[in-house]
């Protein structure tokens, strides 16, 4: 089944780390099944991980050529319509689509209608939302982020207890208990709900928060044992969690320590993202040459992979 071989695919790519060379792929295979609506929405999603919304929204329209009102590839053209800037249009698009009563693409719409200074009109369709079956939990959610962003701390603390009932939404409301703990400045109470986020996509991010906070309370040994526990049952998070903690040595004062420890990673996992995080290290450490030679490293087997290019260009242009 062809097509829902581009669905595989496209979950596979997603998780590749060189966003223009995954889209480049899809995009020449695609062409080998010019017919086929899935092949062209598959496209579309990753030209826009890739930040290229021309090449997002042209595949996103070739799939709604081939298969009219398929929402997946109509909520497509909508993120390339954002990823353009093109901002009515995304609206008036959105709109249209979430008004045939679609809870997933009313849902889209409400945090549309939010990032673009709409917040009333988001707040409308989150709380319409929440009866929904389908995306209600999701409603909630957005609702307690609201909250939070807003400085609401009671109600977001409400919303996000409740929903931790749920484990669907379990790592979602740790997350910002994390996040109104903090705000409280109970920092080992954020700790806690941070820890318990091992498997979600903040999982990283979440066990980072952890451990810079158990440092904080003073506590460093229970930091990096904790830090260990997770790697040993997630050890494909090793080359995100390495380039965080340098960060965070370099943050302390600890350079030598933060470049050595990347040095260790990269002697064991040979990559190009660990490669690129200590030319962002260097640079911050004032070791310039070092630096660029890791910059260009990196943009010789990835010549068009944007981070790198804006990296090494925002480094020469600010630095040499």
């Amino acid at each position: 089944d062809r097509a829902r071989g581009y669905m595989v695919l496209l979950g596979i790519l997603a998780e590749e780390r060189n966003e223009t060379g995954a889209a480049r792929l899809m995009e020449r295979l695609a062409a080998t099944d010019a017919g086929l609506a899935e092949a062209q929405y598959a496209t579309s999603v990753l030209w826009q991980r890739a930040e290229d919304g021309n090449k997002a929204l042209a595949a996103a329209r070739r799939a709604i050529e081939l298969r009219p009102g398929w929402r997946l590839a109509e909520l497509a053209e909508v993120r390339a319509l954002s990823t353009l800037g093109r901002r009515e249009e995304m609206l008036q698009r959105s709109a249209a689509l979430a008004a045939d009563g679609d809870a997933h693409s009313r849902l889209s719409h409400a945090w549309l209608l939010y990032g673009n200074d709409r917040r009333d009109e988001a707040v409308a369709v989150f709380d319409a939302l929440q009866a929904s079956a389908e995306a209600g939990g999701d409603a909630r959610a957005g609702l307690g982020a609201i909250a939070l962003d807003e400085g609401r701390l009671d109600d977001a603390l409400r919303i996000f207890n409740e929903l931790a009932r749920d484990p669907q939404y379990l790592d979602t409301a740790l997350w910002h208990l994390g996040r109104v703990a903090e705000a409280r400045n109970d920092v080992a109470l954020a700790a806690r709900h941070y820890q318990r986020i091992n498997s979600s996509p903040r999982a990283v991010a979440a066990q980072l928060r952890a451990f810079g906070l158990q440092r904080e309370l003073g506590a460093p040994e229970s930091a990096e044992l904790l830090l260990d526990d997770f790697l040993a049952a997630a050890p494909g998070s090793t080359r995100d969690i390495v380039p965080g903690l340098a960060s965070r040595l370099v943050e302390q004062g600890h350079g030598e320590p933060a470049i050595a420890l990347v040095n260790r990673a990269l002697a064991l996992l040979p990559d190009d993202d660990l490669r690129l995080a200590r030319g962002f290290l260097m640079e911050r450490l004032d070791q310039l040459p070092e630096a660029v030679a890791d910059m260009r490293t990196v943009l010789g087997r990835r010549p068009d992979d944007p981070v790198a290019q804006n990296a090494l260009g925002y480094t020469l242009v600010d630095r040499s």
